[in-house]
């Protein structure tokens, strides 16, 4: 699962940029941070981050409790590889009073914005909708599954997590 730091009311542009600093060391994969009432990314910051900045992704948010409660939703739905249906369908549900969008023939969701103006240069945002899975490819006489990993997957959490099958038994 990602690690992600998400922080309120950081003000102190020095502040910001250690807590970068410290997160890029500690294997953080983003930072979320409010639009208002939250310190700049300037060049304090980027000072400060020790060049940490340029590495770490951070996102500015208008309200951080959505935004939380939206990961919280998001991180509870399953969504292996080859099955992201239901990943996709929140994320449609999210987005499509705020863009036009497409589902192509292997699944993918392409989303467009349109601007007042015709840009110079687009954006173009990728990311992944699956996460890690196992499939069965056997189960022993006495009742053991042997298993394959779909995508990578870090191996000192997996034994303290739980197995849920797409029938929705848990185990």
């Amino acid at each position: 699962p990602p690690f992600v730091f998400l922080l309120d009311g950081i003000e102190d542009p020095h502040n910001l940029g250690a807590i970068i600093r410290t997160g890029e060391c500690c294997g953080v994969h983003g930072i979320i941070i409010p639009k208002r009432r939250s310190a700049s990314l300037n060049a304090t910051v980027a000072k400060s981050a020790s060049g940490a900045l340029e590495y770490m992704k951070v996102a500015r948010v208008t309200n951080i409790a959505n935004t939380i409660d939206m990961l919280k939703e998001l991180c509870l739905i399953n969504g292996i590889s080859g099955d992201e249906a239901s990943v996709r369908d929140y994320i449609i549900s999210k987005i499509k009073d705020k863009c036009t969008y497409e589902v192509d023939p292997m699944g993918n969701l392409l989303a467009f914005k349109k601007g007042k103006n015709t840009p110079k240069n687009k954006v173009m945002l990728s990311a992944h909708m699956d996460e890690v899975g196992f499939i069965v490819t056997d189960i022993t006489d006495i009742g053991l599954l042997k298993i394959n990993t779909i995508g990578g997957f870090c191996e000192e959490v997996l034994a303290g997590k739980t197995v849920e099958f797409k029938s929705g038994i848990k185990g």
